[in-house]
């Protein structure tokens, strides 16, 4: 029962019985989660120990869950990650017992050219928490304090969970220097997709048309801000290339297979420059270099 009121948000207060024990939720099969209980001790030496509040589903959950992508059965999964500081090891003087925090799912060396300039998220030796070490879907999680964030109190758990995938979006709108009173084209309306809408909108975009593939996303990216949703289908294509006004920066979460350079092409001539977020499609990724 304490791992369930964890991940409703509603996890009871702290008590020294739960330091104990750890709830840990295992993809053990594709299609099946268990849970196991494990002992743990106190962090070690730099670490922070972190009581799960809420934990994200990625995408990239759902694979490992359906056996797509491979992952240790003894590994819990999960990197949409906020909860609270349980226990601090020796060292750590940034952080103290009850702190609210949003994690930053990705353990990096520190020393190479990348981590040193700021670009760590492209260290050679990067993991990210809960595909290559163990992740949020447990009770209590060790990590290092530098992949840790405050959250103020007026956050709650359950948003601050979404700190990545907004993080994603921003970064990604960001590195193509989304200017107000653009407009945005967004090819997919998964999660990555419809944050993109909503960030989009707070960056003061002129107008945001999106692809959608099911009613329910639609429904959800007009909620968001998007002015026009189009069905993820050549036809859309064509409806979402003759939007008035210049599309001049996209984003693009989860596109199909067969169609990301096509579609791009069709949106404006010359072709827009383009910033893209992509998950989980290997043609997307392919054509995700960014144009001038």
């Amino acid at each position: 029962m304490d791992y369930i009121w964890c991940y409703v948000g509603t996890a009871p207060p702290h008590e020294d019985r739960l330091m104990t024990r750890n709830s840990v939720a295992l993809c053990t099969s594709p299609g099946v989660m268990t849970l196991e209980t494990r002992e743990i001790g106190e962090p070690a030496s730099g670490s922070v120990l972190l009581r799960v509040r809420n934990c994200g589903i990625c995408g990239s959950d759902l694979h490992f869950y359906r056996g797509e992508f491979p992952i240790p059965p003894d590994m819990p999964m999960g990197h949409e990650i906020a909860g609270e500081v349980a226990a601090i090891g020796e060292g750590v003087a940034a952080f103290s017992v009850g702190d609210r925090v949003a994690v930053e799912p990705v353990l990096v060396c520190r020393e190479c050219a990348y981590c040193t300039s700021g670009e760590r998220q492209l260290c050679p030796q990067r993991v990210l928490l809960g595909t290559g070490v163990a992740g949020g879907l447990q009770e209590y999680l060790e990590v290092p304090p530098y992949s840790l964030h405050k959250l103020p109190d007026s956050v709650p758990f359950h948003i601050g969970a979404l700190v990545e995938p907004v993080a994603v979006c921003v970064h990604g709108f960001r590195i193509v220097d989304l200017k107000p009173r653009e407009h945005v084209a967004i090819l997919g309306a998964g999660t990555i997709g419809l944050i993109a809408v909503a960030v989009a909108r707070e960056m003061g975009a002129a107008s945001i048309a999106i692809t959608a593939r099911h009613s329910h996303q639609a429904e959800a990216a007009r909620a968001l801000g998007a002015d026009a949703v189009f069905p993820a289908s050549e036809e859309g294509d064509r409806a979402l290339a003759a939007t008035p006004g210049r599309l001049a920066r996209m984003s693009c979460s989860r596109l199909s297979a067969a169609r990301p350079t096509r579609c791009l092409r069709r949106c404006h001539s010359p072709a827009p420059a383009v910033g893209y977020q992509c998950s989980g499609c290997s043609p997307s990724r392919s054509a995700s270099t960014p144009s001038n």
